[in-house]
């Protein structure tokens, strides 16, 4: 291994030994394509309480609840073509998976051996259409709060 211009020696792990963005899927319902990105948050409100005259530490953790939001590439379906699935449940997305094995979707994120992260109790809130002069790319976004969370 040789030494580069800064003085560093990269030890450089082979293909696989983390997750990639190359080989993530996102599904609602059917597999969404042209995905350009996709942030996840879970969280809950955590509250540190104290006993008068004692140093005893309580956490009170509050319900917890998470957003996904994304954007993909307007493709030959049209707009807002992929979000099928949130215009006929009553507001609701019944089941929506990132899977980091390439094929996405409920069933192979529990069927991945802890590859991938399902959401589920979903509700969208919002939609998004963005265009700008100069670029070529229209894309297309959606956030939605979801009510659990967990590996598959």
């Amino acid at each position: 291994m040789a030494t580069d211009f800064f003085g560093y020696n990269r030890d450089v792990k082979p293909n696989g030994q983390i997750a990639s963005s190359e080989f993530a899927t996102i599904s609602l319902g059917s597999r969404m394509a042209l995905v350009q990105t996709v942030q996840a948050t879970y969280s809950q409100t955590v509250n540190a309480k104290f006993e008068t005259g004692s140093p005893t530490l309580f956490w009170i953790t509050g319900q917890p609840q998470g957003n996904i939001t994304f954007s993909r590439l307007v493709g030959k379906g049209g707009f807002l073509s992929a979000f099928g699935a949130l215009k006929n449940a009553c507001g609701k997305v019944i089941g929506v998976a990132l899977g980091l094995d390439g094929t996405g979707g409920c069933s192979a994120v529990s069927n991945s051996g802890g590859s991938g992260v399902q959401f589920s109790g979903g509700v969208p809130e919002n939609v998004s259409i963005n265009f700008k002069a100069g670029t070529l790319e229209v894309s297309e976004g959606a956030s939605i709060r979801v009510a659990s969370m967990s590996v598959g």
